[in-house]
């Protein structure tokens, strides 16, 4: 019986060994700020990293916003809000324009969530409709996708006016240790074309300076495998495990056979 128990222990053993090691034990983000010299270092934490153009989220044709107006006086502001408990969701049509309550259709295709606000604020002042108005505007249904060698793989909403690859990945639980951090995928569409964009992570200062360093709505991220996990993974001979698995649990099974024998 302790003969079967030591070989078990040692099959499992040896998978979990196999699996750990298959994976790239470079991990880290950001290498080359960790790893340049003293005086670039200096320089870094000194005048920092200019970042590109910021660019907070544009509204798109079909893209949801909630508008809600609101004043001190009650009685004029329920003309600019569904009543009954209606919806305050709109949704930018085909020509990205919403059909707001009194103040007619009004385009919002290419603005930001604050344009939306001080567009509607100054048509509500200047038609002498509110002289106190405040407009909040949410998004409803942003989302950004995120899939592959990542921890929560999946869709998530955008809630902000901007949000960066690495906060999204950080919202997915990181990525994976098998994840290639050099070769980082973001999938955009643009005027009706999708573009591909590779990111590097080990990379920090080319990464901020990145078209898609800050994520817009739709994007899609993937992470690819490295080399070993993807060769550990040959799908169409539905193969999970590598030959050089099984070859190392063949020569530790002959080993704890030699031992036993021995004993």
């Amino acid at each position: 019986m302790k003969k079967k128990n030591i070989i078990s222990i040692s099959i499992l053993l040896t998978i979990y060994l196999l699996f750990a090691s298959s994976c790239a034990k470079s991990i880290a983000y950001f290498t080359d700020v960790i790893k340049v010299d003293s005086i670039r270092s200096a320089q870094l934490a000194t005048t920092g990293l200019e970042l590109t153009e910021q660019n907070p989220i544009k509204l798109k044709v079909g893209d949801k916003v909630s508008i809600v107006v609101s004043s001190k006086n009650p009685e004029l502001t329920k003309l600019f809000n569904p009543s009954g408990g209606g919806s305050s969701n709109y949704t930018l049509d085909t020509t990205g324009c919403i059909d707001f309550p009194v103040l007619g259709t009004l385009k919002l295709e290419g603005m930001t969530r604050q344009g939306v606000k001080d567009m509607m604020k100054e048509k509500l002042i200047s038609n002498n409709l509110l002289y106190d108005p405040i407009v909040s505007v949410e998004f409803t249904n942003l989302r950004f996708s995120i899939l592959g060698e990542i921890n929560r793989p999946g869709n998530y909403s955008i809630d902000r006016d901007r949000i960066t690859i690495l906060e999204a990945i950080s919202m997915a639980g990181d990525l994976g240790v098998c994840g290639k951090r050099d070769n980082v995928l973001v999938i955009r569409t643009e005027n009706g074309v999708q573009k591909l964009h590779k990111v590097n992570l080990y990379a920090y200062e080319k990464l901020i300076q990145s078209p898609v360093y800050e994520l817009q709505q739709n994007d899609i991220i993937y992470i690819s495998p490295n080399k070993r996990r993807a060769g550990d993974s040959n799908i169409n001979g539905n193969n999970l495990l590598s030959t050089s698995f099984w070859i190392s649990v063949c020569s530790l099974l002959m080993s704890v056979a030699t031992f036993l024998r021995v004993r």
